[in-house]
C-alpha cells in the first residue's frame, strides 16, 4: 500500500515539474489591476500556499466485494495515514497519492478539481487476501478523478477509482471515496 502511495506521489511530483517548467514567468497570469480576474488569481493562490504541506487523511470508503469471486478489499486500509501536497505555480496541487504523483487544478471558485488521471495499485498476494488469481507482483492500473475543496486547516476530496481487476471480466469497477484531510 505505503508502495503504492509513493509511486503516486512520484508520478503526481513528476507531472508538477513538468507543469511548472512549461511557465516561464509563474505571475504572468496575474494582473496588476484590481478587477476580479485579479482578486480570483489571489484567492486561487492563497488556496494553494495554504494547502501545500503534509494533512492528515481519513478516508471514508465503501468496502469493495465481488462475492462471486470471493473477493473483499477493505478500500479504507488501502490509504496512508498522511498525505502531502504541493503547490505549483500558484495554481495547482500536486498530491502525493500511493507513491505516485496527481494533480488537482484549483478553479476561480477556489474548488479543487481532480481530472481523470492513471496511477498504478498494488494488488499483488502481499498486499491484498482473497486475490490469489494475481500473480505475486500484480498491479493494476486505476483511473481516479474528482473534486474537492480545501483551507488552510481542512479539506475534503470526493475521488471515484475506476479500474478493470481481470481482462477477463466483461466490466470495470468503480468505487467513490471521501477523503478527509486536517493538520
Amino acid at each position: 500500500m505505503k508502495l503504492k502511495f509513493q509511486f503516486a506521489l512520484t508520478i503526481l511530483l513528476t507531472i508538477v515539474i513538468l507543469n511548472s517548467c512549461e511557465k516561464d514567468n509563474p505571475n504572468a497570469n496575474v494582473s496588476s489591476s484590481n478587477n476580479d480576474s485579479s482578486n480570483n488569481i489571489t484567492s486561487i493562490e492563497e488556496i494553494c500556499n495554504d494547502a501545500a504541506g503534509s494533512w492528515v487523511l481519513e478516508p471514508s470508503c465503501p468496502a469493495y466485494e465481488i462475492p462471486e469471486l470471493d473477493i473483499y478489499i477493505d478500500v479504507e486500509e488501502r490509504f496512508e495515514d498522511t498525505i502531502t501536497l504541493v503547490c505549483v505555480n500558484n495554481e495547482r496541487l500536486l498530491i502525493s497519492f500511493y507513491g505516485q504523483m496527481l494533480y488537482a487544478d484549483i478553479n476561480e471558485d477556489g474548488a479543487l478539481i481532480i481530472p481523470n488521471q492513471q496511477f498504478e495499485a498494488d494488488f499483488s498476494q502481499e498486499a491484498l487476501e482473497g486475490l490469489e488469481f494475481l500473480s505475486e507482483d500484480a498491479f493494476i492500473t486505476l483511473q481516479i478523478g474528482g473534486n474537492g475543496e480545501i483551507n488552510a486547516s481542512v479539506g475534503t476530496l470526493n475521488v471515484t477509482f475506476s479500474f478493470t481487476l481481470m481482462e477477463d471480466l466483461p466490466f470495470s469497477e468503480m468505487t467513490d471515496c471521501t477523503l478527509s484531510l486536517s493538520r
